[in-house]
C-alpha cells in the first residue's frame, strides 16, 4: 500500500460512553478552563482495506498528512478546522507506555492558567485507565502520533497545544486526545 492510499479509507465516528474516558475529559475540564479539549473515537468501515494499511504505518509524515486530510476525517473531527496540509504536521509516535506518561505529563502540567489540583497518582491512573480503554487491555496493539503545537486553527499556540492519534490495530478504531488553551 503506498502512503496515498491512507487518504482514502472511510472512517465513522463511534459513540464511547466510558466512565475512564469522562475521568480523561474531567481532568482536562478542570486544567483548560479558557481552552478546550476534544476526545474522538473513528472507526474504520473499510476492514479489509484498514487491515491492509497497518503493514505500512510508521514515522512516515505523508502517511500522517494523507490520514489527515481524509474527507472522512476531515469531517469525523470537524471542529479542529483540518486545513489541506501541504505539509504534515511535526510528530513523533509513541508505543501505548510512552502515551500514557505523556497524557500523565499533560494532565500534570496544567493549562495555561489552571494547574492540576489532584496527585500526581491519581493523573496516573486517569491515563493508565484511558490507555488501557482503548487498547483494551492489550497494549501492544497500539501505536500513537503525537503533534506538537498548533496546527489547525482551532489551537491557540500558547504552549499548551497537543493532539495524540492513537490507532488500535487490532479493534481498527483511532483515537483523537486533542488539547489548547485560550488567552
Amino acid at each position: 500500500m503506498k502512503s496515498e492510499d491512507w487518504g482514502i479509507i472511510e472512517y465513522a465516528l463511534v459513540d464511547c460512553n466510558d466512565p475512564r474516558k469522562d475521568a480523561l475529559a474531567n481532568g482536562f475540564d478542570e486544567i483548560y478552563a479558557n481552552g478546550g479539549h476534544l476526545i474522538v473515537c473513528l472507526e474504520t468501515q473499510e476492514p479489509e482495506l484498514f487491515d491492509r494499511s497497518i503493514t505500512t504505518i510508521s514515522n512516515d509524515k505523508w502517511r500522517l498528512q494523507k490520514f489527515l486530510t481524509s474527507p472522512s476525517v476531515v469531517g469525523s473531527v470537524a471542529e479542529l478546522g483540518i486545513p489541506n496540509l501541504l505539509e504534515p504536521p511535526e510528530h513523533c509516535v509513541l508505543g501505548s507506555y510512552a502515551f500514557e506518561g505523556a497524557l500523565t505529563d499533560t494532565l500534570i502540567a496544567g493549562g495555561c492558567y489552571e494547574t492540576w489540583k489532584q496527585t500526581e497518582d491519581e493523573a496516573r491512573k486517569i491515563a493508565r485507565d484511558f490507555v488501557d480503554m482503548i487498547s483494551e487491555n492489550n497494549r501492544s496493539n497500539l501505536l500513537t502520533f503525537r503533534i506538537l503545537g498548533n496546527w489547525t486553527d482551532w489551537f491557540d499556540n500558547l504552549g499548551c497545544d497537543t493532539t495524540f492519534i492513537s490507532c488500535n490495530f487490532v479493534t481498527r478504531k483511532l483515537w483523537f486526545v486533542c488539547t489548547t488553551d485560550y488567552d
